[in-house]
């Protein structure tokens, strides 16, 4: 849960602000494709960061509000 929030926070942020922080500095080329590849990962490790939070939530659940043993 953990690599895919930090994968998820670094396409982000690259994808909301890496017009203004990062065109200048890779230009064009570099930075459509980089932007392209973070909008793939993005999308991609979204769903499993979903998955993971909801598994992490029911464990806590079960650990936490089901009863002790």
């Amino acid at each position: 849960m953990a690599i895919s929030f930090s994968i998820l926070a670094i396409t982000g942020l690259t994808i909301l602000f890496g017009k203004h922080v990062l065109l200048p500095v890779i230009g064009y080329t570099l930075f459509a494709w980089l932007t392209q590849l973070c909008k793939h990962l993005h999308n991609f490790i979204g769903p499993i960061f979903l998955v993971s939070l909801l598994v992490c939530v029911v464990i806590w659940i079960r650990d936490n509000l089901a009863g002790a043993p």
